[in-house]
């Protein structure tokens, strides 16, 4: 068990991976991910860490090479594996608990359906026909659904 309390959770992919932008009471930022029946939590800079210049010539020969390669990495929090090799399915709750974080009491939590129309929304900011289309593709959707 670690001593990390997540007090806001963004999901940004429903499954294989499933995987969350998250954050702790100190805007510290983690990326949960789960594939392949593996979960994973890492601390990056922050949540554009796919961004960040990587490392040229990062040693491989190191077990998780590929995370330090990038320049954001600090650190992996927490690794777990669980169900099948194939698994890439699990509710935050699920992943909370096999890797040994804390989910707050009164969590901001976002899920998947709700993040997508959050993200279209910014991009068509302006454009009416745009925004209309997206809320006609998502009127028969749970947007609070994960």
């Amino acid at each position: 068990m670690t001593d990390l309390t997540i007090t806001k959770a963004v999901q940004t992919c429903m499954a294989c991976p499933s995987q969350w932008d998250t954050w702790d009471a100190e805007g510290n930022y983690y990326y949960l991910r789960y594939r392949s029946g593996c979960g994973s939590v890492d601390q990056y800079e922050n949540e554009n860490w796919v961004d960040a210049p990587w490392v040229d010539n990062p040693d491989q020969t190191q077990p998780g090479w590929i995370r330090r390669a990038n320049t954001a990495y600090i650190r992996t929090v927490a690794e777990f594996q669980y169900g099948h090799p194939l698994d890439g399915s699990i509710t935050l709750e699920e992943f909370a608990a096999h890797a040994g974080i804390t989910l707050a009491p009164g969590l901001d939590r976002t899920g998947f359906w709700r993040n997508i129309k959050n993200q279209l929304t910014e991009e068509f900011t302006g454009n009416e026909p745009a925004l209309r289309r997206v809320d006609n593709l998502l009127k028969n959707v749970n947007l609070d659904q994960e």
